[in-house]
């Protein structure tokens, strides 16, 4: 199971890829690999979508990369969805956001986004694939 709490935190690291990729406009909305959510409602892949839509329809990209550092991984409870029941961990990360910025039209964009933040994960092993199923920012890291 070792080999699997580390699969759950590389699924973290590999999300916040994805997440730059797409916020930079070098990825689409649907290429999303480590990221669900629960029936296809609710959940960190819905959630991201919508705002990275947004933020990319309002004409702001992203320039620079999001630095991951995993702070702990441990089991948790089972999570349904439909009619599967996926084993989960909870993974707390420090997202660091300070190499990162928007811009618009080569202008940078005011944010109120926090520099560096510790973040809880779900992420869920759904037929083998490691996915963030929920990420719930907290205190600063």
């Amino acid at each position: 199971q070792a080999g699997d709490e580390e699969k759950a935190g590389e699924a973290v690291v590999a999300f916040y890829k994805e997440l730059d990729l797409v916020a930079q406009g070098k990825a689409r909305l649907d290429s999303f690999r480590h990221a669900a959510s629960v029936d296809g409602k609710t959940g960190t892949l819905s959630k991201w979508q919508g705002l990275l839509s947004k933020q990319l329809l309002a004409g702001n990209v992203q320039v620079g990369d999001t630095a991951i550092q995993v702070v702990s991984t441990v089991p948790g409870k089972k999570v349904k969805s439909g009619s599967d029941s996926w084993p989960s961990w909870t993974v707390v990360a420090c997202v660091d956001h300070s190499g990162a910025h928007l811009e618009k039209d080569g202008k940078p964009v005011e944010s109120s986004a926090p520099g560096r933040e510790t973040v809880t994960h779900v992420v869920v092993n759904a037929r083998g694939a490691f996915r963030v199923l929920r990420d719930d920012p907290g205190k600063s890291c």
